[in-house]
């Protein structure tokens, strides 16, 4: 794993995986991510997901919670199991029992859209340090 001065993966290695089905929205968080000196990548699929944190490097998981095929709340809960990443989640309501929801499933971060890009780099500062 390459670190740059901040400590922050660097290279090939993305430590950021981002699983949304809105390709204008992977647009904007991988932009702002990398503009934030941090590598991303980017899926639709809760599987492909998986399949991807199973093969490690990952250290944040980004999930929208409008997804294909599965439940946005128990694909976080699902991707929780048996390691120790950070996840935020991006939730279109702002109703406090989706947010405690999303909570209770294991995202270390709820976002309600439209969010607040400066507050994801916070998080991804101090998880990524």
């Amino acid at each position: 794993m390459n670190l740059n001065n901040k400590g922050q993966i660097v290279g090939d290695t993305a430590a950021i995986l981002i699983v949304c089905k809105e390709h204008h929205l992977t647009t904007l968080l991988i932009h702002r991510i990398r503009r934030a000196g941090y590598s991303a990548m980017a899926t639709d699929s809760a599987e492909e997901a998986k399949r991807i944190l199973d093969e490690g490097g990952i250290r944040v998981l980004i999930v929208d919670s409008d997804m294909d095929h599965e439940d946005g709340c128990a694909a976080v809960s699902n991707m929780r199991q048996g390691n120790g990443l950070s996840i935020v989640y991006l939730l279109t309501s702002h109703a406090m029992v989706d947010i405690d929801q999303a909570t209770a499933a294991g995202a270390n971060l709820v976002l309600t859209k439209p969010f607040d890009a400066a507050r994801l780099v916070q998080f991804l500062d101090a998880t990524l340090r």
